[in-house]
Order: C-alpha cells, then sequence, then structure tokens
C-alpha cells in the first residue's frame, strides 16, 4: 500500500493502525445500517462470507514519530478515530476496496523555531484549572495524555505545526452514564486550541 501512495503523490510519513475486520461483525455493522436508514437496504450486501474478511486502515501523518493533527473536527475524534486520520483503506483478499486521502500535508520543512515547551507538571496543572472552571455535577477521570502536532492556518495554503497535548478524559454523569472527551492544550503556552468546527 505504501508503494500505491507514493504513486498518488503522499510522501510524507504516516503511521498505521491495524484492524482485522470479520465478516460476521461487518455484517452486524451492515444491518444495523439498514435498521438505522432504510434507504440502505439497497445497497446492502445481502450474503455475507468469509471471503468478505479483510483488514481496515487507518494511518495518521507524523513528524519525528509523533502524530499531526489537522485543526479541524470532523465527527468524533475520540470514539472514531477515522475522523482524525489521514488515509483510510480497507483490503480484502481482492485488494484494496476502498481508499480514502484527507487532510494531507503536502511537504513538510523546517522554520527554524526552537520550541520553549512547557513540563507536563504545568500542562496538568493547566488542565486542572479548566475543570476547575466547569460548573458540572459530572465526575471527570483522565485517562491519557498524548503529544503531538496540531496545523494553525498561516495563509490558505501554508500550515505551522505547533506542539500540543492531548487530554483524554471521561466525564460519568450522576446517573452513571459516561462519554469520552477530549481538551487539547498548546505545549507552549499551556493554553487550550480550539478545534475549527466544519
Amino acid at each position: 500500500m505504501k508503494i500505491i501512495l507514493q504513486k498518488l503523490g503522499v510522501m510524507t510519513p504516516l503511521k498505521p493502525t491495524k484492524f482485522y475486520m470479520d465478516y460476521q461483525t461487518m455484517q452486524k455493522e451492515d444491518e444495523k445500517s439498514i435498521n438505522k436508514n432504510e434507504d440502505s437496504a439497497e445497497e446492502s450486501k445481502k450474503v455475507w462470507s468469509e471471503a468478505d474478511n479483510g483488514y481496515y486502515i487507518l494511518a495518521v501523518q507524523c513528524v519525528d514519530g509523533n502524530t499531526v493533527f489537522a485543526n479541524t473536527y470532523f465527527g468524533n475524534g475520540i470514539e472514531g478515530k477515522e475522523d482524525t486520520a489521514n488515509v483510510l483503506a480497507y483490503i480484502d483478499k481482492d485488494g484494496i476496496q476502498m481508499l480514502e486521502i484527507t487532510r494531507i500535508i503536502d511537504q513538510i520543512s523546517e522554520t527554524g523555531k526552537v520550541w520553549e515547551m512547557l513540563s507536563l507538571e504545568k500542562i496538568v496543572d493547566a488542565v486542572k484549572k479548566k475543570f476547575a472552571m466547569v460548573i458540572t455535577e459530572a465526575k471527570i477521570e483522565v485517562e491519557e495524555f498524548q503529544f503531538s502536532y496540531m496545523t494553525e492556518a498561516i495563509s490558505d495554503t501554508t500550515y505551522c505545526l505547533i506542539p500540543v497535548w492531548f487530554c483524554n478524559y471521561k466525564q460519568i454523569e450522576k446517573d452513571g452514564s459516561s462519554r469520552m472527551c477530549q481538551m487539547i492544550i498548546n505545549a507552549e503556552t499551556g493554553e487550550e486550541v480550539l478545534y475549527e468546527l466544519y
């Protein structure tokens, strides 16, 4: 697949994650889709078998081994990691059946700027201050801090990569229900980075 991407002009490093998809799981998802939308019944695959088993690949662009996320929010980037992926592909015994490429930075060059990043302890303090300002009865459990880069638009065609910490946390309501949430903190300033909603 790497060769195919290079032929399509995708030359920057990508960090892939591979999931095995068995036909039973895909059949269940297909049935759920039909139940939610009757119009999808005509497009549904009627018969599923082991021949449909394959691999679902998600890949994100990376710099120095760290992922790069476009500062654009499409759906839920926590529970649906495909929303932050640059490349989505599905491969079965017959080859690539689906390939989507989005939000790829064509060329990444050094600016010479040296980032003076805050310690992780100060980042944690910044997150605590944010939570302290939130009025809620829900319990908040921080599950993970992940270092990454995020794009910041300079012009219509040029972006700057800024270092950020993704704080993934669970918000647990009094009734026991919960949902995963995310806060992004600028690793240099300690300020929250907001999504551009589209």
